[in-house]
């Protein structure tokens, strides 16, 4: 599953990959994130402390685990996709 979303995702069809990963019903740890995402594990942890990512945590201290709602993943992707006009804009 996390090989064909990855694949989607070289071909940049992020309306796929999201739609993919509200199939996904289970809850995706930092690997699987990172490995969609084609990020490494330490470049999630960043942006989880910084806030930018939705996550749950589950126990105490550094010996808890963090998981990701699918859902609330592929939300965060759509509000993060930049429109061709909105490129444009940019330059």
């Amino acid at each position: 599953m996390l090989l064909r979303l990855r694949m989607m995702f070289f071909g940049t069809d992020i309306p796929r990959i999201t739609k993919e990963i509200k199939k996904m019903m289970r809850l995706m740890t930092v690997i699987d994130l990172a490995d969609l995402l084609h990020t490494s594990e330490k470049a999630i942890y960043a942006k989880v402390s910084r806030g930018e990512l939705p996550y749950m945590k589950f126990g105490e201290g550094k010996s808890g685990s963090i998981r990701f709602d699918p859902n609330e993943i592929a939300r965060y992707l759509d509000a993060k996709r930049v429109s061709v006009k909105r490129q444009e804009e940019l330059r």
